[in-house]
């Protein structure tokens, strides 16, 4: 079957529609796309020219008219990630600034002939393939590192974007720093800093908890303690990648904007149910609450 440019706008107008008749609070029909869904215009990841005026959004043409074609192609695409359709990102990424108990290679004392190590450092002089950050994290700099631009692709060149001087620059890379923000923020931006955000890219084991994290603020006769994966409370969506790392992805789900449908969540949360789906991830982890003076996402 040959997908022509026809074929795929029709396909793409038609799923545009589905969503626009999604109403918040009304539950769905069978056939419609989920709550915050990406072919929703609405939808911030949604880059194609069927976005809602005033995000970032293509001008309409046989490749910005598609909306997954931003990140994914079926052919030639890069390894890094699943049918990835970006570059890899040019930005400087520096970790959390602040003192944390999980900065280098820290060895566990489980098993010391294959130490347990965190592996929260920008480089590694052992391993010049070491990437940071790494896994799904990084691709999610692919576009918000505020260096490389959105519209160019590995297979589909550069597609044309409509004018938008607040939130992207006329290099194509988006603009605006992500402030530590709480739920229910509304100053969001969408260049990450990662020396103010929660750490990503680390090793987090029960073993690092429990002989690197939680002896450290004992230790610093701090009240923090957090605990492992093993005790993650199931019902509460917050998943490491397959090496057990911490990334982007374990509070966030890039597909799906659930703040569209709950205002107070921050973008794309993964966790939608239950009294407190924010505090719940948090609490995932993190035993105690952050003090008022505290980040929003606490260091670990």
């Amino acid at each position: 079957m040959t997908h022509t440019p026809t074929k795929i706008g029709f396909l793409l107008v038609s799923m545009f529609v589905v969503g626009a008749l999604v109403v918040p609070g009304v539950p769905a029909a069978p056939g419609d796309p989920p709550p915050g869904s990406i072919t929703l215009p609405t939808n911030r990841h949604n880059l194609s020219s069927f976005a809602a005026a005033g995000q970032v959004r293509a001008i309409s043409s046989p490749e910005g008219d598609q909306i997954c074609i931003f990140c994914h192609t079926p052919h030639g695409a890069a390894a890094e990630g699943p049918l990835w359709n970006r570059n890899a990102p040019t930005g400087v990424f520096p970790l959390y600034s602040g003192t944390l108990a999980i900065k280098g290679d820290i060895p566990g004392a489980a098993n010391p002939a294959a130490p347990d190590t965190t592996k929260y450092r920008t480089t590694d002089p052992g391993d010049p393939n070491f990437v940071y950050p790494n896994g799904s994290s990084r691709l999610c700099m692919s576009c918000h590192d505020g260096v490389t631009a959105v519209n160019i692709l590995r297979n589909g060149g550069t597609i044309s974007m409509v004018a938008n001087p607040a939130l992207l620059d006329p290099d194509g890379s988006l603009k605006g720093t992500l402030p530590n923000i709480g739920a229910g923020g509304t100053a969001i931006g969408s260049v990450i800093d990662l020396s103010t955000s929660h750490p990503i890219s680390f090793v987090y084991t029960d073993n690092i908890v429990n002989t690197i994290i939680n002896p450290a603020y004992i230790a610093a006769g701090l009240p923090d303690r957090y605990d492992g994966p093993g005790s993650f409370v199931a019902t509460v969506d917050t998943p490491l990648d397959s090496q057990g790392r911490m990334q982007c992805t374990t509070c966030h789900d890039p597909h799906q904007d659930t703040s569209l449908v709950n205002a107070s969540l921050p973008p794309f949360w993964r966790q939608t149910s239950g009294a407190d789906p924010y505090g719940d991830v948090c609490n995932n982890c993190h035993q105690t609450a952050a003090s008022p003076a505290s980040p929003v996402h606490p260091p670990l």
